[in-house]
């Protein structure tokens, strides 16, 4: 959904600049603000310090409409994620932060606005996109019995 909305025409449009960085379990603040700060120059930060980075940050902010996508954050420390969330401040007015994330306890430290909660797909809905993404026609599956019983078990995993 997240994807969905940031490739959108209409969004893309609208702000200045864009960056999407997977943030996973392990915050480390360093990675993440320099990976923040590479996808929305489009180029290679090369600073290694956290306070340059956060500074580095805040100047290409500053003044600009800009949507960030946190993906997939799992920690749940606040200080780490109010610092993570310092350079931000400084962003034009209409400026959107994304969070995806798993955690209720993230989505209220975050301080999110609205939350969008994901249910679980259906087993025939889960089964469709994993053979429609795996590019695998049935006239195949048929001839390979063996592969649509390993794709299912896939399927059951994910869910």
């Amino acid at each position: 959904l997240a994807q969905l909305v940031y490739n959108d025409v209409r969004v893309i449009g609208h702000f200045d600049i864009r960056g999407w960085v997977c943030v996973s379990e392990e915050v480390d603040l360093r990675r993440i603000t320099r990976d923040i700060v590479d996808s929305v120059t489009k180029g290679v930060c090369n600073l290694v310090n956290l306070d340059l980075l956060q500074n580095k940050l805040k100047d290409v902010l500053i003044g600009k409409c800009c949507l960030i996508v946190l993906d997939d954050i799992w920690n749940e420390n606040r200080n780490i994620l109010e610092a993570l969330l310092a350079p931000f401040k400084f962003g034009k007015q209409g400026s959107k932060i994304v969070v995806t994330t798993r955690s209720e306890v993230v989505s209220k430290i975050m301080g999110t606005i609205s939350t969008h909660s994901l249910g679980v797909l259906k087993t025939e809905d889960c089964s469709s996109l994993f053979w429609q993404r795996a590019a695998v026609d049935e006239k195949y599956l048929n001839a390979h019995p063996n592969l649509k019983a390993i794709g299912e078990k896939i399927v059951k995993k994910c869910k």
